[in-house]
């Protein structure tokens, strides 16, 4: 009998006590807040003569691909999740990478917000004979988590960490305020797909005679932009994707670049160095299977360097196109001793090109600006250090 009222007398207990004194009940569906610090990866690659060029120095291309992957596996970890490049801020190379040295890129979560995190990206070398590390060049990443989800707080601790942190938002706020257009695609003035006559490849990029004329002769050949236009065709393979299938931003880069250095060596036969790449945003995401065509053509010169327009296009199974970016990059002109040569002047002869050319001193000087700055963020830029031995 004592334990018949016992029981029920318990359960009443447990029941309203909680209601009296109104203890919160956690729900399911809450959403808890994760912070965590600052999530670095740091990856090495031996510089190997696939990587160069015919003077032993690596592409800028293949180095872009590096900091895009280093980047992304930094964004995983801090996701917990798939994540996908959404923009680059531009990339400066201050020094050369060679063959046979050692390129050490480091990747570090500054901050996030929503569903999109920024990474800061550093790439040194290192020489295997003295020990030398240079920082060669620096670069800011964004990533969004796929499917879009809240992410983690970034929490930082030291005085650089709170510093990026900071100046993040700053940049964010930049690239908000920036509004990106669908591009056009890049095509010369005289496409050969518009003449009616045959494609002739002596006048398809407006030169004249054989192929095995000597090079002042070609030089002097080249006149317009649309004599520069380059087109290249890849197709995305599964090594080229992620996990969710889709086309690694820096897959991407590695081919613009690709097809950028080709149109700028048909304005200036000599070695060339990349100096820079601007801010690229993928509108648009590529998957595997599609078609991806990029057109490039020289855009401007200068006395030693030229700037190279490049668009991307995707073309999927079902056959339509679409834009996905475009970018402009920075070539310089060197000898084989790396020093600087001039360069051709080129004339602008469409409305496109036109309007391309005329913008280029506006985006010449905010390039040397966004330099300044980066080496105000690396005071010891050009300053070798040696790699410690503990």
């Amino acid at each position: 009998m004592y334990f018949q009222f016992t029981i029920p007398i318990i359960k009443l207990f447990f029941f309203w006590i909680p209601k009296i004194i109104d203890v919160p009940v956690k729900q399911k569906d809450e959403v808890k807040q994760v912070s965590k610090v600052p999530i670095k990866s740091t990856m090495s690659q031996l510089i190997r003569s696939v990587h160069t060029d015919s003077r032993g120095i690596a592409f800028g291309g293949q180095i872009l691909a590096w900091m895009d992957v280093c980047a992304g596996v930094s964004a995983k970890r801090h996701a917990n999740g798939p994540c996908v490049t959404a923009a680059v801020d531009a990339v400066h190379f201050l020094k050369p990478i060679h063959e046979n040295e050692i390129c050490i890129i480091t990747a570090c979560v500054n901050r996030s917000w929503s569903s999109s995190m920024e990474i800061g990206v550093t790439v040194e070398t290192e020489n295997m004979e003295t020990g030398d590390v240079v920082i060669c060049c620096f670069g800011f990443f964004t990533f969004v988590a796929l499917p879009k989800r809240q992410l983690p707080s970034v929490t930082p601790s030291s005085m650089r960490e709170r510093r990026r942190y900071h100046e993040a938002q700053e940049r964010r706020d930049r690239r908000l305020r920036t509004t990106k257009e669908l591009p056009q695609p890049c095509y010369p003035y005289t496409h050969p797909s518009l003449d009616s006559g045959v494609d002739d490849p002596k006048t398809r990029y407006g030169r004249s005679g054989s192929f095995s004329e000597n090079r002042t002769l070609r030089i002097e050949s080249i006149q317009c932009c649309s004599d520069t236009y380059t087109e290249v065709i890849e197709i995305v393979f599964p090594e080229h994707c992620n996990s969710l299938g889709i086309t690694f931003g820096g897959q991407i880069m590695k081919w613009m670049e690709y097809c950028a250095t080709m149109a700028a060596n048909r304005l200036f036969r000599t070695y060339m160095l990349i100096a820079s790449i601007d801010s690229i945003t993928f509108l648009e995401s590529t998957k595997q299977g599609d078609i991806i065509t990029v057109r490039a053509m020289v855009s401007a010169s200068y006395t030693h360097s030229v700037e190279v327009y490049v668009t991307v296009e995707a073309e999927d199974v079902n056959g339509n196109q679409r834009v996905t970016n475009d970018g402009w990059i920075s070539i310089v002109s060197v000898d084989e001793n790396g020093f600087k040569l001039p360069v051709p002047k080129i004339k602008a002869i469409s409305t496109l090109e036109l309007a391309r050319q005329n913008g280029s001193a506006k985006r010449k000087l905010a390039r040397e600006q966004e330099l300044q700055l980066l080496k105000s963020y690396l005071p010891d830029t050009l300053s070798p250090t040696k790699m410690s031995s503990k």
